[in-house]
This record gives C-alpha cells, sequence and structure tokens, in this order.
C-alpha cells in the first residue's frame, strides 16, 4: 500500500526539481541518518485538490457515462475536471481512459491518469504505460505514481528502466512507485541503483526509505 507521507515527499520533490510542474504542498526531508539534514520547503498551488467528498462528474449526472473535456479552459473547468476524475468509479473506466490518452490538456489527462491508478486500471494497459514517453511532464508524473499505486508488479518491468531516466523527477517517483510495489525484483533493482555512485544524496536517501518499505 501506498503510504502518503512518503508519497507526499516524492511528489512535493517533483515539484521542486520541474519548477512546480506537479503536485502542492508544505514538506520538509531529511536526507540520511548520519548526514546533515536538508529541509526543503515548498508551497505550490499548480491544480486544485479534490475535495473530501467526491460529486457527480462532468457529465452533471452520476447516470450518465463520465466524459471529460479535452482541455480546461477556465478556472470552473479546472474545478470540474478534478472532482469529476476524483468520484469517478469502475463504470467510469472507459471515458477516464479515453482523456488520459486523447485529451490536450495535460490537467485533464493527468487527472484521468490519477484516477485509472486509483482503480487499479494504470498496469497492464499498454496505452496508459505509452504516455511514459508523452512530451508533458506533468502526463509523464502521473502515470508513474498511477503505476506505483496500483501495486501490481507487472508494472515494474516499466519502471525499472525509469532509475535511470534523465529526468530526475521521474527517478524519484520511480523509486517511490517500485517501493511500493515491493517484492524481490523491485528489492534488487532499488539496491542496484543504491550502490550507484553517481546518485545524489536526495535519491540515496528515497532510495533507502523505498529499501526499508520492500516487503
Amino acid at each position: 500500500m501506498v503510504r502518503g507521507s512518503t508519497w507526499a515527499k516524492a511528489a512535493c520533490f517533483a515539484s521542486v526539481l520541474s519548477g512546480g510542474l506537479l503536485l502542492a504542498g508544505g514538506w520538509a526531508l531529511q536526507a540520511g541518518r548520519h548526514g546533515a539534514r536538508q529541509a526543503l520547503a515548498a508551497s505550490l498551488a499548480s491544480a486544485p485538490q479534490p475535495p473530501a467528498a467526491p460529486t457527480a462528474g462532468v457529465a452533471g449526472s452520476a447516470a450518465q457515462p463520465l466524459e471529460l473535456p479535452a482541455t480546461a479552459s477556465s478556472p470552473e473547468e479546472v474545478r470540474r475536471v478534478v472532482r469529476a476524475a476524483a468520484g469517478a468509479g469502475p463504470d467510469d473506466l472507459p471515458g477516464l481512459r479515453r482523456a488520459a490518452l486523447g485529451a490536450r490538456d495535460p490537467l485533464v489527462a493527468g487527472n484521468a491518469v490519477r484516477a485509472l491508478g486509483r482503480m487499479g486500471a494504470a498496469a497492464g494497459d499498454a496505452g496508459v504505460t505509452r504516455l511514459l514517453e508523452d512530451e508533458r511532464p506533468r502526463v509523464r508524473q502521473e502515470v508513474v505514481m498511477a503505476l506505483g499505486a496500483s501495486g501490481d508488479p507487472r508494472a515494474l518491468e516499466d519502471l525499472i528502466p525509469l532509475l535511470e531516466d534523465e529526468d530526475a523527477t521521474l527517478r524519484v517517483l520511480a523509486i517511490r512507485a517500485i517501493g511500493s510495489i515491493g517484492g524481490a525484483e523491485a528489492r534488487q533493482a532499488l539496491e542496484g541503483a543504491c550502490s550507484q555512485l553517481d546518485r545524489s544524496e536526495i535519491e540515496r536517501a528515497f532510495l533507502r526509505e523505498a529499501l526499508g518499505e520492500v516487503r
């Protein structure tokens, strides 16, 4: 199971590295038990957060199939997209997948991917995993987190290569996702990454924490 506190650290670190493209929140990271403690804090607002109680989708009725727009052109539309994706259920999977694969707006596509991950429908979907090559950073980041949230060992095939990705944001998110899925293959991949001398201290801190969670 994904732990909220550790995902919050990884997501907030992703925000710092990517100039605030992804999630919002305040946090502090302590890197290394014996090393100097590093505090990194950020307060970002790249998108409104889902409300505690999910509401009906953009279609306007819980009985209607969910259809997210291709773009969110106003703050009101942004809020509607976020609420709809947060409140989506199994019957809405076709609409979410269409939005994830076809929406032009990275916020719309990203929230659709997030909902697919929440419902365990991202891993094993070749269309969704191809989004790891999408040109939009937010979409790639959401796919990594969705695969981690799935807990599905099949996702390791797509996540482990990201430990060597040139994007430092994806590397950290992949560390968290692989640790969340766990298992012998995940442990081996994380240990191999941890042994590499060119890893930053921040990455090593995330690697150590992920290894501590692997079962």
